[in-house]
């Protein structure tokens, strides 16, 4: 645990260009010491959570405190089971809000275009004849095609982008550190300050850029001017016509558009179905929306990883009431109820559960906090703690608890009194 919190201190404060491998190292580190160290603080913590316990249902809820208390590294290791998977996903609920939030925040940055063409699916590029179509819809007074291609500097395979030299600026935010857009124009290489600064790169310095057009020959590409970091332009900026040149078969990625309205340019391009106009907010939420898909296939995958614990918590229920035989028949003897009985096992169980839920959301937040701090020079400067995500984790957890002391304390009202006394 020492080891991890020392890599992540290094990561999250020490000033690294490249904080996240240090991340990266602590976060595993970290997770394993909290793990281990788990049964040390399991009894104390478990007292707490069942606090509420015997207000609720009296001394059923206070011996049910107790059996999920006393033995701490039993109810360690199942709570433990539930800590992992739920832990992933708080740390990735925590990345994925994050995410989002910063995405957003990209978009507001780095766009100034009032509308974004793109083929439907956003992913196979649109003819290079959409542009002109857009360009003579009625109202529209700016119109850049935007197209991105491979290309490669020695064994290093890169992306280059390509905006028109003199619309572009008025689409896109591109603030310069160095140099001028105008450098566009002349064919020269605009490339981000951050990566500048880590090449040790600065205007008048020439990149050989080999393009597969090409051959792959390298073609020796002047620096014309270095901006500040556009997530959505990339690293690397050349005239539209340059790149273009440099395709095979070249395939516009987007095309922004300012002025006129989305009836007007949706109508001029309707010999091209497969292709859509939207709004720069309606783009935004596109983004978000096909993000939140993503991250949705995630959480059912862990879904399961939680469901595997949840049998863990029904094995050790179901061990304890074996172990605890002789006990439950002296409780059954003085006077309890079997529903009281079955009330003290779903107590002891929903500790449990509620135990490896506070262990895993306050790891797993933490951690996903640390992995978006470290993620800030990449531009994921949004930190979302995802707080309806926590409490449906602890009421499912509550559930979790419920379901799997069903038959465990079913089991536990159907002993027979006198077998159970007589047991040793």
């Amino acid at each position: 645990l020492g080891g991890g919190v020392i890599a992540l201190a290094v990561g999250l404060f020490g000033r690294l260009r490249h904080p996240l491998p240090w991340v990266g190292l602590g976060a595993p580190l970290a997770f394993v010491g909290v793990a281990v160290l788990a049964p040390f603080v399991s009894g104390r913590i478990a007292q707490i959570i069942g606090s509420p316990l015997p207000l609720l249902t009296g001394v059923t809820g206070r011996l049910g405190q107790a059996n999920a208390a006393r033995n701490p590294r039993r109810t360690a290791a199942t709570a433990s089971a539930l800590m992992v998977g739920l832990a992933v996903v708080a740390a990735i609920a925590t990345l994925g809000s994050s995410l989002t939030a910063s995405f957003g925040a990209v978009i507001d940055r780095s766009l100034k275009a009032d509308y974004v063409v793109q083929d439907r699916s956003g992913f196979q590029g649109m003819s290079p004849q959409v542009k002109d179509v857009v360009r003579s819809a009625p109202g529209v007074t700016a119109v850049s095609p935007y197209l991105e291609v491979n290309w490669h500097e020695g064994a290093a395979s890169k992306q280059v982008a390509g905006i028109d030299p003199v619309v572009g600026p008025e689409v896109l935010t591109l603030t310069m550190a160095s140099g001028s857009t105008g450098a566009l124009g002349r064919g020269e290489l605009l490339v981000d300050a951050k990566v500048a600064a880590d090449r040790k790169l600065k205007v008048g310095d020439v990149i050989p850029m080999g393009f597969v057009a090409r051959g792959g020959t390298p073609i020796p590409t002047v620096i014309g001017g270095t901006y500040k970091t556009n997530q959505f332009v990339g690293n690397y900026l050349l005239s539209y016509d340059v790149v273009r040149a440099n395709t095979v078969s070249p395939k516009d990625t987007a095309v922004f558009v300012k002025g006129g309205s989305r009836a007007a340019i949706s109508g001029a391009l309707s010999a091209y179905p497969d292709v859509s106009v939207r709004t720069a907010t309606m783009f935004k939420a596109d983004r978000k929306k096909r993000f939140s898909q993503v991250l949705l296939i995630v959480y059912v995958l862990l879904a399961l990883s939680i469901i595997i614990a949840a049998f863990s918590v029904v094995n050790t229920m179901a061990l304890s009431v074996i172990e605890r035989t002789r006990e439950i028949g002296l409780l059954r003897s003085i006077g309890m109820g079997r529903r009281q009985v079955r009330s003290m096992i779903r107590g002891e169980a929903v500790i449990v559960s509620l135990l490896g839920a506070v262990l895993g959301l306050v790891l797993g937040v933490g951690l996903g906090a640390a992995m978006v701090r470290a993620l800030r020079p990449s531009g994921i400067d949004r930190l979302v703690i995802p707080v309806p995500t926590v409490v449906v984790v602890l009421a499912l957890a509550a559930v979790i608890g419920i379901l799997a002391a069903v038959f465990p304390a079913r089991r536990a009202a159907r002993i027979d009194v006198l077998r159970a006394i007589s047991t040793a």
